[in-house]
């Protein structure tokens, strides 16, 4: 081109990485505790120690056993011990009835844990984010001051473009530089 004019290259798959970086984080505040939900529970399982049926109705009876929940769909009882350890025991819906006799016959607390809601999916969390959104422009729009915040939003997305275009363009730099080193 011309002297001083500066070219517009088409956004290379660098360039859009970090512009999606960026809107990624952006984002993070509203899907990131959904994701890291699942791992935080699913450590809190494997930290559980396992126990049989056998073992759970021996225990009952020596009295080993502080108290015992029952999970809503019977397929597990998260039991204490009298040491104060969490256990877990897989349980078909058949021995229900024969843990409550021997729980009632040693005169033993237990109760049913209710069904625990599930997780909100990452759809949900952006589009509660999303509404969120709207409703925060609506009350800037009732305020008057929609305009401004446009200007704002215009600023703000240039001053990120140009971040995001230095940040792709160092990238392709270094690729370039490492690509000869390795030539």
């Amino acid at each position: 081109g011309k002297p001083g004019e500066r070219g517009r290259e088409r956004a290379g798959p660098c360039c859009l990485m970090v512009h999606f970086a960026l809107f990624s984080l952006g984002l993070a505040p509203l899907y990131l505790p959904t994701l890291l939900q699942p791992s935080q529970e699913a450590l809190l399982h494997r930290s559980i120690q396992t126990w049989g049926i056998s073992t759970l109705r021996q225990q009952i009876h020596a009295r080993h056993v502080a108290k015992v929940a029952f999970y809503a769909d019977e397929s597990a009882v998260e039991v204490l011990d009298s040491n104060g350890l969490q256990r877990r025991v897989a349980i078909f819906p058949g021995v229900a009835p024969i843990l409550l006799q021997d729980l009632r016959s040693e005169k033993l607390p237990f109760f049913v844990v209710p069904e625990r809601p599930q997780a909100p999916s990452v759809v949900l969390a952006f589009a509660r984010g999303f509404v969120s959104m709207l409703v925060v422009i609506l009350v800037i729009n009732a305020l008057g001051m929609l305009d401004q915040f446009v200007w704002g939003c215009m600023i703000a997305g240039s001053v990120l473009n140009a971040v995001s275009e230095q940040v792709a363009s160092a990238c392709g730099a270094a690729g370039a530089a490492a690509g000869a080193r390795v030539a």
